[in-house]
């Protein structure tokens, strides 16, 4: 990307465009393990009915997140699109769990879910169960197993 830009603008750009790049990327590593973090901490809270959560508990949260980032970074080392697939994987099967605590959430709020809302919301949860469910029995091999068995 560095080149790319150096390449266009000129060489004496290199260094500006590589400060930049960085101060971009710091910048959102820090939004998003802080705002990660947060967001987890407070469902905790929710989900086990604490009154508060502690700086300490959410400190935790930050090393556990950013943690958890290195090692899939390194575990990764220069795959891009092996990391890739595995977010984009990761982030298909976590939904229907999200969505889940979504909605658990949101049934026991002061402004809670009801009527047609609550249907579209169940439909959708079942929708994400079910195509998760439906990829991970594709990529287990279940369904061509099942194929197999069912025609021949």
């Amino acid at each position: 990307l560095i080149n790319m830009y150096a390449s266009t603008i000129g060489e004496w750009s290199r260094l500006l465009i590589a400060v930049i790049a960085f101060m971009c990327m710091f910048g959102t590593t820090i939004t998003v393990i802080d705002g990660y973090s947060r967001t987890n901490v407070e469902a905790l809270r929710i989900l086990f009915g604490k009154q508060e959560s502690s700086v300490r508990v959410l400190n935790i949260g930050m090393i556990l997140a950013a943690l958890s980032g290195l090692a899939i970074i390194f575990y990764f080392n220069n795959a891009v699109g092996p990391m890739l697939k595995f977010a984009m994987i990761a982030s298909f099967v976590s939904a229907p769990i999200f969505a889940w605590l979504n909605l658990s959430l949101t049934k026991h709020a002061k402004h809670s879910v009801k009527g047609g809302l609550l249907w579209l919301s169940l439909i959708g949860l079942f929708y994400l169960t079910a195509f998760a469910g439906l990829f991970i029995a594709s990529e287990s091999g279940f369904l061509n197993w099942l194929f197999d068995k069912l025609i021949g």
